[in-house]
């Protein structure tokens, strides 16, 4: 499987290819609004803003954890 420290490694080299979007989970955990919106953004799919704000209030781990449905 190799070394993480090498994936990682390689993985960086390619932050500048445009089909590359890099997002640090730090990131994602002190602004998840801004950075789905990035992912929304870099895939193209154009996404509300509600909707953005929608899946990141039902993506925290609390929400997640206890298993249920959005509906």
């Amino acid at each position: 499987m190799g070394s993480y420290f090498d994936f990682v490694e390689y993985m960086w080299s390619l932050r500048d290819d445009p089909n590359m979007l890099v997002i640090f989970f730090e990131d994602l955990i002190l602004d998840p609004v801004a950075n789905i919106q990035k992912v929304n953004e870099f895939m193209g799919t154009q996404r509300s803003p509600e909707l953005v704000k929608e899946i990141a209030s039902a993506t925290t781990f609390s929400k997640m954890k206890k298993g249920k449905p959005l509906n």
